[in-house]
């Protein structure tokens, strides 16, 4: 076990361990209040789909182009939807990422931000 511990690599004892599993439940509640406040847009057909997402993966806002209507197939308007939705929920799955990253780049512990990530559902 205490070869284990000395993979911890800069904590100089049991006292910083316990102070950053102290600090992580308002490090985790940070980074998804962050996570939350980011927006992001993902647009398809040159913009005439644009769908917005935040940082947490929900989708807030789509906005159609009129002129996607006019004598397209409904197929490709759905297309559209489907290609800028994911290019929104991509682009939020990055920014979380760096959220995730800036909210621990204080604490000296490897793979935190992959915990961290997965725990906020960003993995």
């Amino acid at each position: 076990m205490f070869d284990q511990l000395k993979n911890l690599g800069g904590l100089g004892g049991l006292g910083d361990i316990m102070n950053i599993a102290k600090d992580m439940p308002g490090k985790v509640e940070e980074a998804q209040k962050r996570m939350s406040d980011v927006r992001t847009t993902g647009s398809a057909g040159g913009g005439m789909v644009e769908v917005d997402a935040t940082g947490t993966g929900d989708v807030v806002a789509v906005r159609v182009d009129p002129a996607a209507f006019s004598g397209e197939d409904p197929q490709v308007i759905q297309d559209l939807f489907l290609a800028a939705s994911n290019d929104a929920l991509s682009k939020a799955k990055q920014a979380s990422a760096e959220v995730i990253k800036d909210v621990t780049k204080d604490l000296p512990i490897p793979g935190l931000a992959d915990t961290l990530a997965k725990l906020t559902g960003n993995a």
